[in-house]
């Protein structure tokens, strides 16, 4: 989960903590903070999400044992809200782990596809845009998040999925920009 949990107020999210926290993985939930939950009592937010059994990575990572082997899943702070330290994050790692990014502000991939360990960064942040015109594209998008709108991208060496969640944010309209739940099937294929 890519973060923006909430938009302005706090006052419901032990509510979508419980909801979140139906979701079942047999490896785990995981997310990072959005700029809006870093601007508006990030503390609880983060509390609200784990006490229902999501594990909110900042600037830090988690290694998930599955199938035959292990995947890193890291998360970082957003760029807009907070303070994204991918050298923290990424110490400990091991010169073959394959990293898998939460990072709640999509345009941070030209930054973090300089680290060939990292194989895909999850986004949110632009909500698609949230209207669109048809063969032009989004009409509005916010800061760190105007270069990849929605959808998968190439980044160097790297896969970029900008997911355009359920919410709105300013106004409470969507436009050829449906809400999205993503679900992404992650395979291993070999060595780099």
């Amino acid at each position: 989960m890519t973060g923006d949990f909430i938009t302005s107020s706090s006052r419901r999210v032990e509510e979508l903590g419980e909801v979140l926290g139906g979701l079942k993985s047999k490896f785990g939930a995981f997310a990072c903070l959005g700029n809006h939950d870093i601007w508006n009592q990030p503390h609880r937010v983060r509390v609200a999400l784990e006490r229902h059994g999501i594990r909110v990575l900042t600037n830090e990572h988690s290694r998930v044992r599955c199938a035959d082997g292990e995947i890193v899943v890291a998360g970082l702070d957003s760029v807009w809200g907070g303070y994204p330290n991918w050298a923290k994050a990424r110490r400990g790692l091991k010169g073959d782990d394959r990293v898998l990014m939460l990072m709640h502000e999509p345009d941070y991939a030209e930054i973090l596809t300089k680290d060939a360990s990292i194989v895909l960064q999850c986004s949110g942040h632009t909500h698609g845009g949230q209207v669109r015109v048809p063969g032009w594209g989004a009409l509005i998008l916010p800061r760190y998040g105007k270069r990849y709108q929605a959808g998968l991208y190439r980044v160097g060496p790297m896969q970029l999925h900008v997911n355009r969640g359920i919410g709105t944010v300013d106004q409470h309209v969507r436009f050829w920009c449906p809400p999205e739940i993503a679900c992404l099937e992650v395979t291993n294929i070999g060595r780099f």
